[in-house]
C-alpha cells in the first residue's frame, strides 16, 4: 500500500485526505491518509521538516485530515509512530491501542 502508484491512485480517488503545507512553493510538511474501510482512515504518512515543526503546521494538516475523513463516514484514524513522534500523536488526542514488533499503534474516535 505504500508504492508511489498506490498513493497516485488514492490522490486521485480522495485528494482530500492528501495534505500538504508548502512555504515559498516547496512542501514542507504532509499528511497522507488512505481509508481502509468505509469507516476507518489510516494515516500512512506523517512528516515535517525540522525547521518548521513546533509551528503546529503538522497538527493543523492531521486536524483537517480528519475532518474531511470524517465528512467521508470515517469513525475513526489509525496510524503507527515511531518513538519520537509519540508524543505529537498523543496531543492530537490519539491513544495507544496495541504495540506490534515494537512499534506502537495509535487510534482516536473521529
Amino acid at each position: 500500500p505504500y508504492r508511489r502508484e498506490d498513493w497516485r491512485e488514492r490522490l486521485e480517488k480522495t485528494p482530500e485526505l492528501l495534505l500538504y503545507a508548502e512555504s515559498g512553493g516547496i512542501p514542507v510538511a504532509a499528511v497522507l491518509g488512505r481509508r481502509e474501510s468505509q469507516e476507518s482512515l489510516i494515516a500512512g504518512f506523517v512528516a515535517c521538516e525540522e525547521r518548521f515543526r513546533r509551528q503546529g503546521i503538522t497538527r493543523a494538516l492531521m486536524e483537517k485530515m480528519e475532518e474531511n475523513g470524517r465528512a467521508l463516514g470515517c469513525r475513526y484514524c489509525t496510524l503507527g509512530a515511531a518513538a519520537q513522534a509519540e508524543g505529537f500523536y498523543r496531543r492530537c488526542g490519539y491513544r495507544v491501542i496495541k504495540e506490534i514488533e515494537g512499534q506502537k499503534i495509535f487510534q482516536k474516535l473521529l
